[in-house]
């Protein structure tokens, strides 16, 4: 069977798996052979406030009910009355045992929204009628995806929406809020702060340790090191029978052969070893730091000014490989399209009857490097002509993205990076104020660099909110990203191959809105971005298809985090738990049979460098300091109002997944998802709140003891308990403080500026430290 990350499995498995139900899931593996795992892993992909509406309708509740709603907030006289509408209507009385969903409820109570319960049972009776009943009344901006299966109408992705509506979305799915991280943390299954040892590499007193953990930031092209030793992903499943196949991103370190994919359990890799490249060339631009001290307050490329502070240098060379050689005739080819490319090849070589194992971690949608940020073919890019092409080189975001109307873009003039280049900088503000631009070019400054580096002001100019976002070729890349995903599907049904497989697909991390290397994703309406501990940099969209799973399709809000799919992977594919040693929770008993999650909670992060941790339990978040005060907002609201055509779920069923499905589904007298069904599902997705929302707020890097969220009922971040509820954040403080005390210190060291520097190497990045 085949394993993938997207996952998929067979369908003769399913059905005969249906006989089981009631016996460990590992029987049908066990009996009727192993599934093939795709596990497709998108880069930097967000959240975002881009929402559809319900098709439209006249009816209207009455006033009787409205203000009786506003007064009790009463959800059940909603209910009976809708209920009692659809009787009418159907003429004929109906049973039912469906019920209001706890987030409809929990927000009734709350703010008393009528408009929400009313389209929630609006959508119910539509897929009970069978047909779709129009209305008026719009959904709250409350989409956190660009995918369209989160509420996205901007950025169309059928494909992906096919698989997450025939399967099992995850709506609490978390990962590590950087990439080399989040990598570790799914190769190892165990929390980067567990990665590793700390050792003495000499007997000499004065010799300083050497730490491995991984919870620092991502690792840098010429930084000699990379993921510790110890059993990978791969490996565990190689001890099952599994041909493992590696496409994309590895990230995970390359200084040595010894660290690459196929040294670490993959039998092939197609790929680059960095953290990213450009889209065509396949070059890769990186930092070089020289000297340890810098390492402290360093967050390289993801914290936008303290990385300008301390740059020293940059490396610039070529990153594509077939296993250990470069792949140089792939030149002027599209990344997302030469990596699918290849897992189709796989896929149709690939003897069905062994279990496959296929990780494609692609680039999509990262921002390349610096001059071309943002790169997707033009036919592509031209199918969004409804999206304002701004300059692409000019960088703006609201910083409150909660007021309507101008922005001004406050124009600097940098010594950029201690003179390494010049050019302008922008910042938005709601008015031109010369001392907020005073301050923001004094993010630019520092007193070690005192007569090297300058910033100032040269004026500002006004424009309208979000004129000046590229998102018509971010919108082109995460399409090209879909297509793959069709095409990966198509290629799995063609080959027999559908039907035995799991298919996971998830992101990274979430979208990194603005900084040094943005790609312009909206996490909005949660709060923040990459790199923060916020749920818009850590709550990341994803699901899990196949046909073994019952129940299907639902929207499952149970906690996971990229931890667990090591264990859940493993299970699934036949091996015997528990694993010992792994902080990954075996969740794959609870996806299967909709059962709840055995994980109670997640720690997020702890940096004891940049003094920031979080931790999750049950439905209440800690989250303590910042990495930088700026990313502590919301951004991308000013895309929901964007023009965009309505969704369309015939696209859906009509793309190529969505077809390759239908027909499996056919083949083992199963139903696929149904038009008619999907737009309740959509809703469901959707996350329910606004960062308006009344609340008390908090800064984490003024609170001492940190802020406190009931990330269920306010995933928004918007209300901090910890003033009100002090013996909450004391016991969430305790957890964090135990999970404190296993860390291994982070590993990372001063980049290589001799030895790495790809002039040395033909002009690419090569394992300088097996000194080839």
């Amino acid at each position: 069977m085949v394993l993938v990350y997207l996952y998929v499995m067979s369908s003769l498995l399913a059905s005969r798996c249906l006989l089981l139900v009631l016996l460990p899931s590992l029987c049908c593996a066990a009996l009727f052979g192993r599934p093939h795992i795709i596990f497709i892993l998108a880069d930097d992909m967000w959240s975002n406030n881009l929402r559809g509406s319900v098709p439209q309708t006249n009816y209207k509740l009455p006033s009787s009910v409205v203000q009786q709603s506003k007064r009790q907030c009463s959800a059940n006289a909603l209910l009976s009355y809708l209920l009692r509408l659809y009787n009418n209507l159907r003429g004929s009385v109906l049973q039912t045992n469906y019920k209001l969903p706890s987030s409809v409820v929990q927000q009734s109570k709350r703010q008393c929204s009528a408009n929400a319960l009313l389209n929630y049972l609006l959508l119910l009776y539509n897929n009970l009628r069978g047909s779709v009943l129009q209305t008026n009344y719009k959904l709250p901006p409350s989409g956190w995806n660009d995918v369209s299966f989160h509420g996205s109408d901007q950025i169309p992705t059928p494909n992906i929406d096919a698989l997450a509506f025939n399967g099992v979305i995850l709506n609490s799915q978390y990962a590590q809020p950087v990439c080399t991280p989040s990598r570790a943390a799914l190769m190892t299954g165990k929390y980067p702060i567990h990665t590793g040892e700390t050792v003495i590499p000499c007997n000499v007193p004065l010799c300083p340790p050497l730490s491995k953990g991984m919870q620092g930031y991502p690792l840098l092209a010429a930084e000699p090191r990379g993921l510790p030793p110890g059993k990978l992903l791969p490996e565990y499943l190689r001890e099952l029978g599994y041909t493992n196949r590696a496409i994309g991103k590895w990230h995970l370190g390359f200084y040595k052969r010894e660290l690459t994919p196929t040294y670490r359990g993959f039998d092939s890799h197609l790929g680059y070893w960095t953290g990213f490249v450009s889209y065509y060339d396949y070059i890769l631009q990186d930092k070089v730091i020289q000297r340890k001290d810098k390492l402290r307050h360093s967050i390289t490329r993801y914290s936008s000014f303290l990385m300008k502070q301390y740059k020293d240098g940059e490396f610039s060379g070529f990153d594509l490989r077939r296993n250990l050689t470069l792949a140089r005739d792939l030149v002027g080819q599209y990344a997302t399209d030469v990596f699918t490319d290849e897992a189709v090849r796989l896929i149709s070589t690939h003897r069905e009857t062994e279990p496959l194992f296929l990780y494609l971690a692609h680039l999509a949608p990262h921002a390349g490097n610096r001059g071309k940020l943002l790169e997707a073919p033009q036919e592509v890019v031209n199918k969004f002509d409804y999206i304002a092409d701004p300059n692409r080189r000019t960088y703006a975001e609201e910083i409150r993205p909660r007021v309507v109307g101008k922005i001004y873009t406050l124009i600097f003039e940098c010594d950029w990076l201690c003179k390494m280049e010049s050019r302008p900088w922008s910042v938005p503000t709601l008015q031109f104020n010369p001392s907020i631009a005073n301050r923001q070019c004094g993010k630019f400054s520092d007193p070690k660099f005192s007569g090297k580096c300058s910033c100032k002001s040269v004026g500002g100019l006004p424009s309208p909110v979000g004129s000046l976002i590229p998102r018509r070729r971010v919108s082109a890349m995460v399409s090209k990203l879909d297509d793959s995903v069709g095409r990966v599907t198509e290629a799995l049904q063609r080959r027999g191959m559908l039907g035995d497989s799991i298919i996971v697909f998830m992101s990274d991390n979430g979208g990194s809105t603005i900084g040094d290397f943005p790609n312009w994703g909206s996490n909005y309406p949660l709060r923040g971005l990459k790199d923060t501990l916020w749920e818009g940099g850590v709550r990341v969209p994803g699901f899990i298809w196949s046909p073994l799973l019952q129940q299907t399709p639902r929207v499952s809000n149970q906690v996971m985090h990229i931890t667990d799919w090591l264990p859940t992977l493993y299970t699934a594919a036949g091996g015997i738990p528990p694993l010992e040693g792994l902080d990954g929770v075996d969740q794959w008993e609870a996806l299967l049979y909709d059962l709840p999650s055995p994980r109670r909670e997640v720690l997020l992060n702890i940096n004891e460098k940049t003094r920031t941790a979080a931790v999750r339990y049950q439905n209440y978040k800690l989250i303590i300091g910042s990495t930088n005060p700026d990313y502590n907002e919301y951004f991308g609201a000013n895309w929901a109002a964007a023009v965009a055509p309505p969704y369309n779920s015939s696209a859906v069923t009509g793309s190529p997944a969505g077809v390759a499905v239908a027909q499996l589904y056919r083949s083992t007298y199963r139903s696929p998802t149904l038009t008619s069904r999907i737009p309740s599902l959509r809703w469901e997705a959707s996350l329910q709140c606004t960062p308006d929302s009344p609340g008390s707020s908090c800064d984490p890097t003024v609170s001492k003891g940190g802020c406190v969220y009931d990330v269920e009922r306010d995933p928004c971040e918007t209300n901090d308990l910890a003033v009100d509820h002090p013996d909450l954040a004391s016991s969430l403080r305790a957890l964090l403080v135990r999970h404190r005390r296993t860390l291994v210190p982070q590993g990372n060291l001063p980049t290589d500026s001799f030895n790495a520097d790809p002039a040395k190497w033909g002009g690419a990045w090569t394992t300088w430290g097996s000194g080839e």
